[in-house]
């Protein structure tokens, strides 16, 4: 079986490192570019490792651990330090209320003591505890089930912010079974998401330490990236192959690249942004539904500051930020 995969993001090298395995399987990857590694861009300047892209990943997803392992590379890991995250609301700063899970506080205690919400708005999200479950029979916007269980308020100045940045997208249309399914099997088994997170909370080992969820590398996320290509076989892998488009031949599919070079293959794995992808399917009018799809840009800044020189309060409150920008910490 012949499978070409478009796009030399961490996606796309892991596709074909899998693959690999299968020797019935001929596997190829194609990258528009002259470098791998696709969101994931690590810069080195002075004594600063500076993410362009993502700057760690969650320890406790085991897909990526089992890579960094089979690929040797766990010595290179490091961990985040806990510390206090911030939410900037109406240039004040306002800690996330702690203990929480993935911003759902797991007692009403932070909830009521956090300077983030109004009076009103936290009566109004203390009645997670007792309002009925929401029937989730079919897939709903994330948003819809924190509103249902915490109201606007909580919603907009907390939950947003937090997971809007995770994910790149607003609450109101983000796939609650596609982003956060955690949250789905929550809600259907625990009446109230607080208590679900009391539960979650409760489960977490006590380690005695400020070590957080987050790893990365020593020398940044493009680690792996290397680690994977170093790995691979290299003719399975075409830079400066920018595809123009797939049609079908038959039971298999024609690739068309830019530089004139065609492709015949019996399986296709797309790894590449959705614009980008409405552009190469010209038939089934898949580019058409393709296009109307929208995504939402993220940007990272990265600032660096002598510690003797400004506070940390300062650094962000001096800083032109939206409303709603989650600052760092440095601990």
């Amino acid at each position: 079986m012949k499978v070409a995969i478009i796009g030399g993001g961490i996606t796309g090298l892991s596709a074909l490192y899998e693959l690999s395995k299968h020797p019935e399987v001929d596997a190829e990857l194609f990258e528009a570019s002259q470098m791998l590694g696709g969101k994931i861009r690590s810069y080195h300047r002075e004594d600063f490792v500076v993410e362009r892209g993502a700057d760690s990943f969650l320890a406790r997803k085991p897909e990526l651990m089992a890579l960094v392992s089979e690929l040797g590379i766990e010595d290179q890991l490091v961990t985040n330090e806990t510390g206090q995250a911030f939410i900037l609301y109406n240039e004040e700063l306002h800690p996330i209320p702690k203990p929480s899970s993935m911003g759902i506080p797991s007692s009403l205690k932070p909830l009521l003591s956090t300077s983030l919400l109004s009076t009103k708005g936290k009566m109004r999200a203390s009645l997670d505890l007792v309002k009925p479950k929401e029937k989730l029979d079919e897939d709903v916007a994330a948003g819809q089930l924190f509103r249902y269980r915490f109201g606007d308020e909580m919603v907009d100045r907390l939950l947003e912010p937090l997971l809007s940045g995770i994910y790149a997208g607003s609450l109101n249309e983000l796939s609650l079974e596609s982003t956060l399914p955690q949250f789905k099997a929550l809600a259907t088994k625990h009446r109230s998401l607080i208590k679900a997170s009391e539960a979650i909370q409760k489960k977490q080992p006590a380690t005695g330490t400020n070590t957080g969820q987050f790893r990365t590398f020593k020398n940044g996320l493009i680690t792996v990236i290397e680690a994977l290509e170093a790995k691979l076989d290299q003719a399975s892998i075409h830079k400066d192959h920018k595809l123009v488009s797939i049609e079908r031949d038959g039971n298999q599919h024609r690739l068309s690249f830019e530089n004139g070079h065609v492709q015949i293959v019996d399986a296709v794995i797309m790894t590449v942004p959705q614009p980008i992808a409405a552009l190469t399917f010209v038939e089934d009018g898949l580019s058409e539904r393709l296009e109307r799809l929208r995504g939402t840009s993220v940007a990272t800044v990265a600032l660096a500051f002598r510690e003797s020189d400004v506070s940390e309060r300062q650094m962000v409150l001096d800083f032109s930020c939206q409303k709603g920008t989650t600052p760092s910490s440095k601990q």
